[in-house]
């Protein structure tokens, strides 16, 4: 394929509110992948009232028409999930299948199969229908990889996992001791069972710390059942935090807790890992993959708070425990899950499809 000098332009579709999708695209911007393509990240949601929303979705589809009109083409790379986010990105995957441009839809979320099955037969046929246009499909796991093969046909599907950053802070955990959560707040991700896991231990007279940062739909209520606690002062919830936050918290919590009920990945329970923090999570989706429990970390069933309990009492109460975990953790996640690697992957995508990866002011490919 014969291109102009210079890089291809690659049409990045994902949200604009934080969240994992989010994290995901930025650590693209802020990679080698942005040297190697013109990329255009086109923002569909956003926060406050449902008319800014519905603005920001209307306006990034407005800007996607002329992009998919460009000579020479680009290249759509979608990011979605399940619900409204798949309804969003439906639109996308339109503009460029009517267009012609060749395009990537890239999978996140642990709800998306039984979403995307479940509902009314129009829907069904609708997520069936698109999911046999693009030309790649990125999952990120095996075990999507799985369901993409027997629920929708796509046997060619990619598995790329999520990019990890690095933290840069040293680990140093502090007293009091701290259980960190970092996701979105909702009863999916198993924040509830965290809750009731602190009141159980709280029962105990256990004055252990839990920090729950992130956002979500459920949120008010999360912090309404907070102070129902015996001692609602070991629980906060600051929202969602910064990059360098979470770098601070990591290199400061005792132990890292993911306990959600479905899980594409878990890109938070990596970056624990990478940091080096002992972590206890569920054995859901992708995450028995590359948490093995009682080697780099603790498993427990989803939906069992007494569990929960129990598995941070054992890691609380053995700091060698820890420190082993802590350490095979971080050395299995290494050199598997880091930017650079995963973005090699994501350029072997586009290459397939005709878009190889050019410096700027390359010659022609």
């Amino acid at each position: 394929m014969t291109r102009a000098p210079g890089r291809s332009v690659v049409v990045m579709v994902g949200p604009g509110q934080p969240g994992g999708m989010l994290n995901v695209i930025e650590r693209y911007l802020d990679s080698p992948l942005a040297a190697h393509y013109d990329i255009r990240f086109l923002r569909t949601t956003s926060t406050g009232s449902f008319a800014a929303r519905l603005t920001v979705a209307l306006s990034a589809l407005a800007r996607a028409v002329p992009l998919a009109l460009s000579r020479p083409r680009p290249l759509f790379h979608i990011h979605t999930a399940s619900g409204r986010s798949f309804q969003r990105k439906s639109g996308f995957m339109a503009t460029a299948w009517l267009f012609r441009c060749p395009f990537v839809v890239h999978v996140h979320g642990g709800a998306f199969v039984d979403w995307a099955t479940g509902g009314s037969p129009l829907r069904r046929r609708l997520v069936r229908s698109l999911l046999r246009r693009p030309g790649a499909v990125v999952v990120l796991s095996e075990q999507w990889k799985t369901a993409m093969t027997e629920v929708f046909g796509r046997g060619d599907a990619t598995v790329i996992p999520s990019p990890v950053r690095v933290p840069a802070v040293a680990r140093a955990p502090r007293q009091p001791e701290m259980v960190l959560f970092a996701g979105r707040l909702v009863a999916m991700k198993g924040v509830f069972d965290l809750l009731e896991a602190a009141r159980i231990l709280q029962e105990r007279g256990r004055r252990v710390e839990f920090v729950l940062a992130g956002e979500g739909e459920e949120s008010g209520r999360l912090k309404a059942l907070v102070e129902g606690l015996p001692v609602p002062a070991l629980v906060s919830v600051p929202g969602w935090v910064p990059w360098e936050r979470l770098e601070q918290l990591l290199g400061g919590c005792t132990l890292f807790c993911l306990p959600s009920h479905r899980e594409a990945l878990g890109l938070s329970l990596l970056e624990a890992m990478i940091a080096g923090v002992p972590c206890v999570a569920t054995d859901v989706g992708g995450i028995p993959s590359f948490l093995f429990s009682g080697i780099n970390g603790l498993l427990v069933k989803p939906g069992d708070p007494a569990a929960l309990a129990d598995a941070i009492a054992r890691l609380l109460d053995d700091p060698e425990e820890r420190e082993r975990l802590g350490r095979a953790a971080r050395e299995h996640v290494r050199g598997r899950y880091e930017t650079d690697r995963v973005v090699e992957q994501v350029e072997q995508v586009y290459a397939a499809l005709g878009y190889p990866p050019q410096s700027a002011g390359a010659p022609p490919v």
